[in-house]
């Protein structure tokens, strides 16, 4: 489909200024320029500004003269971020959050903040921020009421017992992390070859407690379930699959007005080639890998993230 551009001619009084306002100011391209003419680049769109000798009344407001354009969010995204629009469109988020762009703090301070200004929903990070939020891996739940208690162990894997109200529970950060193994397939030719399949993912829930600055972390193979809390399974058979989910119905009631975040699968999609970032940021996932996976660290950036934008909320209501 060819893209209709359009042509606009108008009478200005000289032509230096007219340079200076247009190119310096707006960003347009200078093109061919002479005594009496200037043509001008307007994101694709030509404009001639030609002299006259007729004399030319300021307007006093906006109207009733101007022009201008309106850009769509991709325009001004791949504008904002230097990227093609059509590239801009497959970045732009359709649901749940995205990763952008690393860089010095200042750098995306400036690039968030003309996002917004066009209506693009964004906020940033440092990594000291992420790495401050202190994550305990929960073993059980030795009370559930009046308070919460867990026992739980903290980064050097120390044990102890943390009590907080659920009204502390801002969030709740669901996350499936793949579990990769080595096969060995055939390949169209009958010919065998060792590939990398998911085999398996390992659930994860966070509870964030952004007040405290710190992350309550259960995983699916690694509770007690035996211990502390009794929670019932809605069925007789006993597997993990059931139990965790009658441990995540049980935080649903305690929790019912919590926000859950179930779309870290969008998330990693768009971070989890950042290698470099990745390495800097603890996983605190203790899962039997083969080989280190940038879905771990990916989970605890986008959890914190979580908890970081939590408590930005809670900042701005006071």
């Amino acid at each position: 489909m060819n893209q209709t551009l359009f042509h606009l001619a108008f009478p200005v009084t000289d032509i230096a200024q007219t340079k200076t306002f247009y190119v310096d100011g707006l960003g347009c391209i200078a093109g061919r320029e002479t005594h009496h003419a200037l043509i001008l680049n307007l994101y694709g769109h030509q404009l001639v500004a030609h002299i006259t000798k007729d004399v030319l009344t300021p307007q006093k407001a906006i109207y009733p003269r101007h022009f201008g354009l309106v850009f769509t969010l991709e325009q001004n995204f791949g504008r904002i971020m230097e990227i093609e629009p059509y590239a801009a469109r497959l970045q732009l988020p359709s649901r749940g959050w995205r990763f952008y762009k690393s860089g010095a703090i200042g750098e995306l301070k400036f690039l968030g903040q003309e996002l917004r200004a066009v209506g693009i929903p964004c906020f940033w990070a440092t990594l000291t921020e992420i790495k401050q939020i202190r994550i305990f891996q929960v073993n059980y739940f030795q009370y559930a009421e009046p308070q919460a208690t867990v026992i739980c162990q903290n980064e050097q894997g120390q044990m102890g017992a943390l009590s907080f109200n659920w009204s502390e529970v801002s969030d709740r950060v669901l996350g499936l992390l793949p579990i990769f193994e080595q096969v060995v397939d055939r390949d169209a030719r009958g010919k065998l070859q060792r590939k990398t399949k998911t085999q398996d993912y390992a659930h994860f829930c966070d509870l964030l407690l952004p007040s405290r600055g710190c992350i309550l972390r259960l995983h699916d193979n690694s509770y007690q379930y035996h211990k502390g809390v009794t929670i019932e399974p809605k069925s007789d058979r006993s597997t993990i699959r059931i139990s965790w989910n009658s441990l995540l119905d049980f935080l649903a009631g305690q929790l019912i007005s919590t926000p859950v975040w179930s779309d870290f699968s969008t998330f990693a999609g768009t971070i989890v080639d950042q290698n470099e970032l990745l390495a800097r940021i603890p996983a605190h996932i203790h899962l039997l890998r083969r080989n280190k996976s940038t879905w771990d660290s990916a989970f605890t950036m986008y959890s914190a993230l979580v908890s970081i934008k939590s408590a930005f909320k809670v900042e701005e209501r006071r």
